[in-house]
């Protein structure tokens, strides 16, 4: 009988104990979680690759970054402050080095009035490095990179779509998460190679009845009178700005019918001027996306 209730009151309590009984789960580390976000700004870039005669553009590049920490059901994301000591590193996986892809740096004193180190940049900013940050809207960024279409390994092959690895630390050096953003460069600048002028030093001369133009003070840098939104130099002389200078001396080919490729100019038939390897895609929105 004892035998009995004892089996009784097991079969009662027991069923009544495991309903009650609600293993929990592991607790998850409270870890802050972060979106890293990345862009350029200028659209497609484009600049000369030879500087002996002339300066249109130099190698000029940007990419600008936030840290944003994600929300939850009772907080918004933050855009995370310069305050909060995180800090941004780039850097541009196979295209290491800019010196001797380019004569730039050989005639940027002449041009610039600045004797720059070599793969440096006008903004002091190289191919690799980290970011500063923009106090106010809480970005970070990295100003001219003096990038090149030509990655070490195939210095003949132009590759105007190239891309970054942007990582994002902590202010202990804790990397809290990572990105890609497209850094647009091209070199097709075609005034000469399009057919449309001779040469180089044909431009030029074109300019020799201008006042104050000394064509022997080559290379000539061509914001240093046409302003340049781009370059953020103001010009000089009356001279008007240097896109309006360029299309109404050329928009005339097109309305005659003389041409109607823009990539005469735009860079270009390789490039095509969009802001990113989608023009390879077959997408139908405007050509011209920068």
């Amino acid at each position: 009988m004892k035998k009995l209730s004892a089996l009784f009151i097991v079969g009662i309590i027991l069923p009544l104990m495991l309903v009650s009984f609600k293993p929990e789960k592991p607790s998850k580390p409270e870890t802050a979680q972060y979106v890293v976000i990345a862009w350029n700004d200028l659209g497609m870039h484009c600049a000369n690759l030879d500087f002996t005669n002339m300066c249109i553009l130099p190698p000029y590049n940007n990419q600008k970054v936030h840290i944003i920490q994600k929300g939850s059901s009772t907080a918004l994301p933050v855009v995370m402050p310069h305050s909060s000591g995180m800090y941004v590193t780039y850097e541009i996986p196979g295209n290491t080095y800019s010196v001797g892809k380019t004569n730039f740096w050989t005639y940027s004193q002449h041009l610039f009035g600045v004797t720059l180190a070599p793969n440096v940049g006008l903004a002091g900013f190289g191919l690799t490095g980290t970011m500063l940050n923009a106090d106010t809207i809480n970005y970070h960024y990295a100003t001219g990179i003096p990038i090149t279409a030509y990655p070490d390994a195939a210095l003949t092959t132009s590759t105007p779509y190239q891309l970054t690895i942007i990582k994002a630390f902590s202010s202990g050096g804790t990397q809290v998460g990572s990105t890609q953003s497209v850094i647009p460069i091209s070199h097709e600048i075609n005034c000469v190679s399009s057919g449309c002028h001779s040469s180089e030093m044909a431009i030029l001369q074109a300019h020799e009845q201008v006042s104050g133009f000394n064509i022997a003070n080559k290379p000539i840098l061509c914001a240093n009178c046409h302003s340049d939104n781009a370059l953020g130099m103001p010009g000089s002389g009356g001279a008007p700005p240097f896109s309006q200078a360029i299309h109404q001396k050329h928009g005339g080919f097109i309305n005659t019918g003389t041409t109607t490729d823009c990539y005469k100019c735009h860079p270009g038939p390789n490039t095509q001027c969009w802001r990113d390897i989608m023009h390879s895609t077959g997408g139908t929105v405007s050509k011209f996306q920068a």
